[in-house]
């Protein structure tokens, strides 16, 4: 079972911050590989945010994508 799926049985919102990551990347009409261009994240690490299977996201990635999708922190 992957970590997403074990963290969604304990929080059942968990899955809303990669649904809300996805969302502001086709808002934007960015494909995941712009954001890998733009932010330097690896393309399975955005991948892995927006699937929810990243259980603690690394705060810089974070950063790198606010920055990207032009959202304040």
């Amino acid at each position: 079972m992957k970590k997403g799926k074990i963290l969604q049985q304990v929080d059942p919102n968990f899955h809303l911050f990669g649904k809300f990551l996805r969302m502001l990347r086709c808002q934007r009409g960015l494909s995941i590989q712009d954001v890998v261009e733009y932010s330097g994240i690896a393309k399975s690490t955005i991948k892995d945010m927006e699937l929810s299977n990243t259980v603690n996201p690394n705060f810089l990635n974070i950063v790198k994508l606010a920055s990207v999708y032009k959202e304040p922190l």
